[in-house]
């Protein structure tokens, strides 16, 4: 669950864990870096194409190695149990902004065709692999439990600030990983000989 927006998938299992009278913490990461390797990941190795229809979206992708670094935390430190974490990364970026940062990093220039979103949907579902799958809540034409016309997370451009958003800064001490670090992190997954078969990604 990510600020309270997803209210049918994730809270259910947060509150029977919340119930069991097992010691526990929730980690909430936003958006996942690693989604933009699952989703445009293919069509970048195959033509530095990405197709989005939100190219103008803000949001703050997490390290997937930040995500780690509080889940251990969390583990190793009986002074964390309780806690409920909703965390994001330190960067506030538009989806043409993520783009052009793994552009840089893999030193060659990706084209951002804008698209509906059915549009968007079509292409990424004929591309296979998670962006299929994903494809229709990724774009706001259901929602994570499949339910059409409704979306869990808004889709505005320039959302407004929500204080359960919180940095490594807040729930660490230290800065999280930029967005920049990430993209050269995985330079060589976006490459048109990098192996075709990425890990999990979520939101």
């Amino acid at each position: 669950m990510t600020a309270g927006h997803d209210t049918t998938c994730n809270l259910p299992v947060e509150r029977a864990v919340q119930a069991s009278g097992l010691d526990w913490s929730i980690v909430r990461p936003g958006e996942f870096a690693t989604n933009a390797l699952l989703i445009w990941g293919p069509s970048i190795r195959s033509g530095r194409r990405v197709v989005e229809p939100y190219p103008e979206q803000a949001g703050n992708p997490i390290h997937e190695r930040d995500i780690a670094d509080v889940v251990v935390a969390d583990l190793l430190d009986p002074g964390r149990r309780g806690r409920v974490d909703t965390i994001v990364g330190p960067d506030t970026l538009t989806r043409r902004e993520q783009v052009a940062a793994i552009a840089a990093a893999v030193g060659d220039h990706i084209s951002l065709d804008e698209a509906t979103p059915e549009q968007a949907r079509n292409f990424y579902r004929e591309q296979g692999g998670f962006a299929a799958d994903n494809a229709d809540w990724l774009y706001g034409l259901t929602s994570y439990d499949g339910v059409e016309g409704v979306t869990d997370e808004p889709l505005d451009v320039s959302p407004s600030p929500d204080s359960a958003y919180r940095t490594l800064t807040d729930v660490l001490g230290r800065p999280g990983r930029s967005y920049a670090q990430w993209a050269r992190d995985h330079a060589s997954d976006f490459t048109r000989t990098a192996d075709r078969t990425a890990g999990p990604g979520h939101d």
